[in-house]
């Protein structure tokens, strides 16, 4: 049996036609969707969002030391 999600998606769902896939997906949102499960909205960032975030933001900014990519 598979240990995870990522598991469980390449071992089985993977191995499903796309129309059977697309039948899963339904079922998985419509499951979750009448989930009498309360789903935690919170507006405080934890310190590894924080750093998330900070990395994701220095890794698409631009050098201010590169020289200008030229367009064609």
């Amino acid at each position: 049996m598979a240990a995870n999600a990522k598991e469980f998606y390449a071992q089985t769902v993977r191995t499903l036609s796309p129309k059977e896939r697309l039948r899963l997906a339904a079922m998985i949102l419509n499951d979750l969707t009448n989930s009498k499960e309360q789903i935690d909205f919170d507006d405080s960032w934890s310190e590894e969002d924080l750093q998330d975030l900070t990395n994701f933001a220095l890794s698409h900014s631009e050098s201010p030391h590169e020289p200008k990519k030229k367009e064609p």
